[in-house]
């Protein structure tokens, strides 16, 4: 057994399965479409019937797919064997998908946990929601050591006050 299974050399039944497999109308109207784009890109018109163009295209391919697949499968083999590699390369897209997933979405996720830890963790919540917190709650502490409640204690602090005030204006004459 090769490439594909072998369901006896019966011509009729070969066709039949194959032409059960395919899908043409999709196919020829899209090559249809590529050609005529492609001749007008040229300055031309399109001088030949699309649908034809995509017929003998869908046609040769065809009958290429079922000389080579079901009526000889050790050539299929053979070229299974010997182009392995270019098989590998394009089932795996070039390995766009790889590069995608192992270094771009590697570093993006690396970039973001960066942003996450750093940015937010430490500086939004560290230093600005939880630093503004820390030093309020410092600066209430101060203060509540010099609100004792006691009205002399604030007779003394109003006096500080003035002497400071009464200091600095006469340093600045």
């Amino acid at each position: 057994m090769g490439c594909v299974d072998h369901i006896g050399r019966d011509d009729q039944v070969v066709v039949e399965k194959f032409a059960a497999q395919r899908v043409v109308g999709d196919d020829a109207a899209d090559l249809g479409r590529r050609q005529e784009h492609r001749l007008r890109a040229l300055g031309g018109e399109p001088f030949v019937d699309r649908s034809l163009i995509a017929q003998i295209d869908l046609g040769t391919r065809e009958r290429l797919e079922f000389d080579v697949f079901l009526r000889q499968p050790a050539l299929a083999d053979s070229a299974a064997r010997s182009l392995g590699w270019l098989r590998t390369l394009l089932v795996e897209k070039y390995y766009f998908d790889w590069f995608n997933e192992k270094v771009v979405a590697a570093l993006t996720r690396l970039i973001g946990v960066g942003l996450w830890k750093g940015g937010d963790e430490g500086l939004i919540d560290g230093a600005m929601v939880n630093g503004t917190a820390a030093t309020i709650g410092w600066f209430g502490s101060v203060v509540r050591r010099v609100q004792s409640g006691y009205l002399y204690s604030y007779a003394f602090w109003m006096v500080i006050g003035l002497a400071v005030l009464l200091g600095w204006s006469l340093l600045r004459m």
